[in-house]
């Protein structure tokens, strides 16, 4: 007598596939310094599990972690060339200037590196779409994605 309802899959013969770990995230590469693994790890947690697929993202995302990093060095260089206290979260705060007879860097270099740093983070993390800039409209009050329909706007509520 024939079963009813759904057959299983062995009972049907199909040979059944296990695809990857849908909630992998992508691993810094082993070239990245400390700081710059860091900032990888801290970003790809933050955005859903896969955000960065593509070899192009991951090159830009690469690109990106270094930039902070680099960053990071500037800012604290002309912190340092300018005698000003480092302030806020995880920094020391005592006055970082530099030591008597010790020769300042040269400012002006510093803040155009510092400067042009900052524009290449925010140029590579719109790409990567990881600012919130990237990922929301204008018109909205900052909580509605791009590309989302508008219950405002559809069709069958005008």
């Amino acid at each position: 007598m024939e079963r009813h309802g759904r057959r299983s899959a062995s009972e049907l013969g199909i040979n059944v596939v296990q695809l990857p770990d849908q909630d992998r995230r992508p691993e810094p590469p082993a070239t990245l310094g400390p700081r710059a693994a860091e900032v990888w790890r801290d970003t790809v947690s933050s955005l859903p599990p896969r955000w960065f697929e593509g070899h192009g993202n991951l090159v830009l995302l690469e690109s990106f972690c270094v930039h902070v990093g680099l960053h990071d060095h500037y800012a604290a260089e002309v912190t340092r060339a300018i005698g000003m206290p480092r302030r806020g979260p995880g920094r020391p705060k005592k006055d970082v200037a530099p030591e008597p007879g010790e020769p300042r860097p040269p400012i002006g270099e510093l803040r155009a590196a510092l400067d042009s740093e900052t524009r290449l983070i925010a140029m590579l993390s719109s790409k990567l779409r990881i600012c919130r800039a990237a990922t929301r409209t204008s018109q909205s009050d900052g909580n509605t994605l791009k590309n989302s329909p508008n219950p405002k706007r559809l069709p069958w509520n005008e």
